[in-house]
């Protein structure tokens, strides 16, 4: 029972680590696309708002 446990914390972990890096890297082109640095380009169709 304990192990099944451990392997479900691990999981949990697991997404809430890709989580927090897919969330960082939203912010990272949120400010490369931005007009202070145009580093890249967005097309419209890949963004909402």
């Amino acid at each position: 029972m304990q192990y099944r446990i451990a392997i479900a914390c691990e999981l949990l972990f697991a997404c809430a680590l890709c989580c927090v890096h897919m969330s960082r890297l939203g912010e990272e082109i949120v400010l490369w696309t931005s007009s202070e640095f145009s580093f890249a380009g967005l097309a419209d169709a890949w963004s909402t708002g």
